[in-house]
């Protein structure tokens, strides 16, 4: 497998996407058409265009890297300049974009002017004070709403300890062999051992008894609480990890004992780009399939071939991304591959990508008394489930360094159960569903999305399309 990126900004030299604070590797153009993109680097489609940057650049002597899907990844372009060197190549005929930068909590600004944002989301949610500490959840703490937060990742987990019975009725963990449907998610990755405040000298096992099937990961797809693999760390729960973790438990109590895999395309801070997302796919076909549990009996690959795949991260755009739309649209017509992508917790209409690329199934989030306030939400979103207050699989033995406040609950104590928000979390419902309809019917993934999905007598909301309630 092919790594992923570099080390992140803190922590030892490590296989996969970078951890930590993201000041070293996020920025944000702001605006109308504001995103979030890898600095120094350009995306371009083609050798031509690779050369034609590369001599706008006064470096024509290089030789392009292996390209994905086509494309080609420049690096070592001047800062702030990432831009206009794609204005300059366009003039030329080219195609050409940043490297766009995707969250596991949707991002800012949205830039949007439908007038229905304010009756979802509300001028409350623009208040200083969701910018807090203490309303650091995946809506409140999107860089629309802190700018301290856009600078540098840092902000508390949104996830809060939860027991099992708080899950309600799930079925007992799957002892048989892997069945059905191919279903892959690419996240934060999947909890394995770590060592943890109490006993920072030991590797403590962190993956929940329902999920052990699935493991043990590769080291490039473990899922670190604080980030690192072994000590010193912090210990202090990272916003996004245990992110891959609650999704893979949420598919499983749908679609139990599926050819289920996670793969790690974001850091434990929530980001991650388009180019190492669409380069960990472009691996995968290479290789043939993404491969599962070790080197046992119990071990089995998940193919790309009519699977499911679920992209619980979202970002936007100046136009479309069109490096990951090739990528996706690829899979798609040569694959038969179905994807799944969460529509961002912004509570606006604009569209966030890979939502809203072409058949792609953007998914909204409800909840209890219907679509949550901080829902993205448009026509070009295609289902909804619930996103709020769910409660799932996490590290199995987590006792961060934050203090219970006296008389109340430890926040960071974790014993292989969360409860968490966001569409993020609506996204794998309607891929469990789809997984569960392949499993009982046998049908091909496309047929479980005409089913599922695209019914004409299904129950749908404007702007959030095809209600899937299955929690």
């Amino acid at each position: 497998m092919v790594s992923l990126e570099g080390k992140g900004s803190e922590g030892p030299e490590q296989p996969g996407v970078p951890s930590g604070p993201w000041d070293d590797r996020v920025r944000f153009a702001d605006g109308s058409s504001g995103y979030a993109y890898r600095p120094g680097r350009l995306i371009v489609h083609g050798e031509a265009a690779w050369a034609a940057a590369l001599k706008l650049l006064g470096r024509d002597d290089e030789r392009p890297r292996d390209g994905v899907f086509g494309f080609y990844l420049v690096e070592e372009v001047p800062e702030d300049q990432e831009a206009s060197l794609a204005a300059d190549l366009a003039l030329q005929g080219f195609t050409a974009e940043p490297d766009y930068v995707l969250f596991a909590d949707g991002h800012g600004p949205c830039g949007c002017t439908c007038g229905g944002c304010v009756s979802w989301a509300g001028p409350t949610a623009a208040n200083p004070v969701y910018a807090s500490p203490v309303y650091a959840s995946p809506v409140y703490a999107s860089p629309v709403y802190a700018s301290g937060y856009r600078a540098t990742g840092h902000r508390t987990s949104s996830a809060r300890p939860a027991a099992e019975p708080d899950a309600g009725r799930l079925p007992p963990p799957w002892a048989g062999a892997p069945r059905g449907p191919n279903v892959l998610v690419l996240d934060t990755g999947l909890a394995w051992k770590a060592p943890g405040p109490s006993n920072p000298g030991q590797q403590v096992d962190q993956l929940p008894p329902r999920l052990e099937r699935l493991g043990p990961p590769r080291p490039e797809d473990v899922d670190w609480p604080d980030g690192i693999s072994s000590p010193p760390g912090d210990w202090f729960l990272d916003p996004a990890a245990g992110h891959g973790t609650f999704i893979a438990g949420i598919i499983e109590g749908l679609a139990p004992g599926c050819r289920l895999g996670v793969g790690r395309v974001l850091g434990s801070y929530g980001d991650g780009s388009a180019w190492s997302i669409a380069q960990y796919l472009g691996q995968i076909e290479t290789d043939g399939s993404f491969h599962v549990g070790g080197s046992g009996l119990e071990a089995y690959d998940v193919k790309l071939e009519d699977a499911i795949v679920n992209l619980s991260f979202s970002g936007y755009a100046d136009g479309e991304m069109r490096f990951l739309a090739a990528a996706i649209r690829h899979l798609q017509n040569v694959h038969g591959t179905v994807f799944v992508a969460s529509a961002g917790n912004d509570g606006c209409c604009r569209p966030t990508y890979p939502a809203a690329l072409p058949g792609v199934i953007g998914v909204g989030a409800l909840g209890p008394c219907g679509p949550a306030s901080f829902t993205n939400h448009g026509p070009w979103v295609r289902a909804c489930a619930p996103g709020a207050d769910l409660v799932n699989s996490m590290f199995l033995d987590w006792d961060g360094s934050v203090e219970p406040l006296d008389g109340s609950p430890d926040p960071d104590d974790f014993e292989g159960w969360a409860r968490w928000s966001g569409t993020s979390f609506a996204a794998p419902i309607v891929a469990g569903a789809l997984a569960r309809e392949m499993l009982v019917s046998g049908c091909s993934a496309r047929e479980a999305v005409a089913r599922v999905i695209d019914a004409p007598w299904l129950l749908r909301l404007p702007g959030l399309g095809t209600v899937v309630d299955m929690v």
